[in-house]
């Protein structure tokens, strides 16, 4: 995604040993403070902690994973933490 690739991702199995460079260690420290992540609970708390900061009363949720499952289980996690309806899911 840094070096501008939005159509390949990479699944764990591919990349659990990729070393990373001095400059990506730092892109990474850069980015920590940018994404959320965390138990659906830890996530909960700081998507809250967000909505409150910037005054906002919704929030829009993506997750980078390559396959679709660990999308919508993503999405069913972040429902339940946050008490939401079961329901029909599109274009996860």
């Amino acid at each position: 995604f840094e070096k501008g690739n939005f159509h390949q991702m990479l699944r764990y199995e591919d990349i659990a040993d990729y070393v990373f460079s001095p400059a990506e260690l730092e892109r990474i420290q850069y980015n920590s403070g940018r994404i959320i992540s965390g138990t659906p609970g830890e996530v909960k708390q700081q998507l809250l902690a967000l909505a409150a900061d910037m005054r906002v009363d919704e929030i829009m949720v993506t997750s980078m994973t390559p396959a679709r499952s660990d999308r919508i289980r993503s999405f069913e996690l972040l429902a339940e933490a946050f008490a939401l309806k079961k329901g029909l899911m599109v274009n996860a």
